[in-house]
């Protein structure tokens, strides 16, 4: 998810000399809107399929999903959105975890997700669909689940410095 306004939705991106690998295939995202994304992984955890996800960790410190008043007594508060964290250079696109599982209200709409994380521990915890935007940066998903369209489309490039670079799986 990458909600700069220079960067639409439904639009190819790479990044320049991304691709340093001889042979392989060019990294290639696909920006999509938050309830898209949402929607792909739901699907996918209905398939009984986790997904894989990156997370900046500076929109987890901006959530109410730690509370530092309570466990260190120190307040702490970032007044930046995920995309002045992109535009300032303070997004840490770094944690790598799985989507494990999902929770639907009545009307099959996702309402929380379970995250595990990928280094060993034995802890879990869940974000909502409101927290998703904010910490989600990228996911990799079995492009089955993607809309024709978004496969089809032609990659722009971005500049070498630009911050999906350091995302690249």
């Amino acid at each position: 998810i990458d909600p700069r306004p220079t960067n639409e939705f439904g639009k190819g991106y790479t990044v320049d000399c991304l691709g340093n690998v001889v042979g392989e295939r060019p990294v290639f995202y696909n920006n999509q809107p938050v309830d898209v994304l949402i929607d792909l992984i739901t699907k996918s955890l209905k398939d009984n399929e986790a997904v894989y996800f990156t997370c900046d960790s500076q929109g987890l410190n901006s959530t109410h999903l730690q509370n530092f008043k309570l466990l260190c007594d120190v307040e702490m508060s970032s007044n930046l959105d995920k995309t002045d964290r992109i535009l300032h250079k303070d997004a840490s696109i770094k944690h790598s975890m799985l989507f494990t599982a999902v929770e639907v209200d009545e009307e099959g709409n996702a309402v929380k997700f379970l995250i595990e994380p990928l280094i060993k521990s034995k802890s879990s915890f869940s974000v909502t669909r409101d927290d998703f935007a904010e910490i989600v940066s990228d996911i990799a998903i079995d492009k089955r689940y993607l809309p024709e369209e978004s496969l089809n489309s032609e990659a722009i490039v971005l500049d070498a410095w630009d911050c999906l670079g350091s995302l690249a799986m």
